[in-house]
């Protein structure tokens, strides 16, 4: 009886001691970005691309290129790597990544908000309007301040703002169609609970905006998406996960992958046991989520949790940078159960060392986290009391 009163205490505290020390060594993620700052205010001479380390991991350069195009005469550049990679190359000093782009043609509406801009005040406009515009949107979800503020300050928060990458995973589902692969269990949310108001909304939203983004960049730019665009996307998707042995492709963004299309490449199945393995994984993902929303539970804060855990499960495209509204499940889990547990703590540092556990086992590890997370949720799911 004294050794399970005596352990109680060290059982609570031991979240809160993982924490303090996970959450200092979390900050791997942002070595790359603290040390190119560093090096540029060491640069003494002017600076340039022979100046300048390459520019770290980051989708912004790319974002910033496209709406360099997106407002010049011939926005469907955008999508074709020989005008936009040589202009990315010479205008951002340090970039050394050819990330074609392959976003959706409604995300140029975004990008043409910082196309004429140079790159430093293009990079804070884009991380401070984007930052309030999530923030905005967590709170019209009713969301407490306090757990805004926690999940700004997650590891996989941290390393967004600091590399300008966008994050409306946490905002209004129709909005997710400049980004549409971490919503898409979302409508299926909304089916099963029968809110055809919502259904309604999000389609007339997602319609009106398809149709601004034709009348501003003309109608042509759906053509340059579906050829150029959706190309070097398939192109990206059909790499070899990268291994260390291999002299041929030493691989980058691969080592930020969290999805089950990934996994399977990583252990080296043909892309034809890849995209079979995620098919699989999708239904189940929805077919989950679809009975998630179809009874009534006494958590909904887990209920939304365990959606955005499925929706990874069931995306083949998604990556570190991606892992904010999953971040912030947890936070609202945490916050709704009033107690940090040792499975938070190791979901929430989890996003900081992707790239690291990635690359020391040339594995695709992330599925497992989320399934942890899935798991996690569940936890908290029970069907309400009938009296």
């Amino acid at each position: 009886m004294r050794k399970a009163i005596g352990a109680a205490p060290r059982q609570r505290l031991l979240p809160y001691i993982m924490l303090g020390v996970l959450w200092p060594f979390s900050l791997i993620s942002l070595a790359s970005v603290i040390g190119w700052i560093l090096h540029l205010h060491r640069i003494s001479g002017p600076i340039n691309a022979q100046t300048l380390p390459p520019w770290p991991m980051s989708d912004f350069p790319m974002f910033w290129t496209a709406g360099h195009f997106a407002t010049g005469p011939m926005p469907g550049q955008a999508y074709m790597p020989n005008h936009l990679l040589p202009w990315e190359a010479h205008h951002v000093f340090g970039f050394r990544h050819d990330d074609p782009f392959v976003y959706p043609p409604p995300s140029l509406m975004l990008t043409m908000l910082i196309g004429r801009l140079g790159f430093w005040p293009a990079y804070a406009l884009w991380t401070v309007a984007l930052s309030a515009i999530g923030a905005t949107c967590l709170r019209i979800a009713r969301l407490p301040w306090l757990v805004i503020i926690a999940a700004f300050l997650s590891p996989c928060a941290l390393f967004v703002l600091m590399t300008g990458q966008p994050r409306l995973a946490g905002g209004f589902s129709a909005m997710t169609i400049f980004k549409p692969q971490v919503a898409l269990l979302g409508p299926i949310a909304f089916l099963a609970r029968r809110r055809w108001r919502g259904v309604g909304t999000g389609l007339a939203t997602a319609i009106s905006i398809c149709v601004i983004t034709s009348w501003a960049l003309g109608p042509d730019i759906w053509r340059f998406y579906l050829h150029q665009g959706s190309s070097a996307s398939r192109s990206l998707l059909l790499l070899p996960f990268p291994k260390k042995l291999d002299p041929m492709y030493e691989g980058n963004f691969e080592f930020e992958s969290i999805t089950i299309f990934y996994f399977l490449r990583s252990l080296d199945f043909s892309l034809t046991t890849a995209f079979a393995g995620q098919a699989f994984s999708s239904i189940v993902a929805a077919i989950m989520c679809w009975r998630l929303w179809r009874t009534d539970q006494t958590s909904k804060s887990a209920r939304v949790a365990m959606t955005v855990f499925l929706a990874l499960l069931a995306t083949p495209y998604a990556f570190m940078q991606d892992l904010f509204a999953f971040s912030l499940a947890i936070i609202i889990m945490i916050w709704e159960r009033r107690k940090l547990e040792a499975i938070d703590v190791i979901l929430l540092m989890y996003p900081a060392f992707v790239v690291l556990l990635n690359n020391l086992t040339h594995i695709d590890v992330g599925p497992f986290f989320i399934l942890l997370g899935v798991i996690s949720a569940r936890t908290m799911l029970q069907p309400p009391t009938r009296s």
